[in-house]
């Protein structure tokens, strides 16, 4: 069984648009087909939040993904229902590997962030020991310091 094929070249031209909105915790990504849109529009919109049980926590644990798409065919009634039929359960099963995919990076970000936490954490360990032992000889040089200066105190109070 050969695969369906739509476009006439190995390459599919599509403008993507992603906004992010740190404050409340919202990334959209809008997809929209150039390649044979005279022929099909194309329209995609992923939205990513905080997993509504994770709401109440400072840090959300996992991701609430809700993908919408839109389609219209032009010049192509008769094939219309087959060609939604296709692109529906082509867009579906993408979408379990965008997720996949996503999942993956997610995951060697989270693994990277603890390399550098655990590393910051290394380095500030080693400055701390640096100001105690530096604060330590300073505070030996005022001690020393000091007791100079009570013996000299003494020595003048004698005389």
């Amino acid at each position: 069984m050969s695969e369906l094929k739509f476009v006439p070249s190995e390459f599919a031209y599509v403008r993507e648009v992603s906004k992010v909105d740190p404050l409340n915790k919202l990334h959209v990504v809008t997809s929209t087909n150039l390649s044979m849109s005279n022929i099909l529009a194309f329209e995609e919109k992923c939205t990513y939040i905080p997993h509504p049980s994770d709401r109440n926590n400072c840090t959300s644990v996992r991701t609430k993904m809700i993908q919408e798409y839109r389609f219209q065919f032009t010049g192509l009634s008769i094939l219309g229902t087959k060609l939604e039929e296709f692109i529906v359960n082509r867009f579906r099963m993408n979408a379990f590997k965008g997720r996949a995919a996503l999942e993956q990076v997610l995951d060697k970000l989270k693994v990277e962030a603890i390399e550098v936490a655990d590393r910051i954490k290394g380095e500030a360990s080693i400055v701390a020991d640096r100001i105690i032992d530096e604060a330590s000889v300073f505070a030996d040089r005022i001690k020393d310091e000091v007791g100079e200066i009570k013996s000299i105190q003494r020595n003048l109070s004698n005389k």
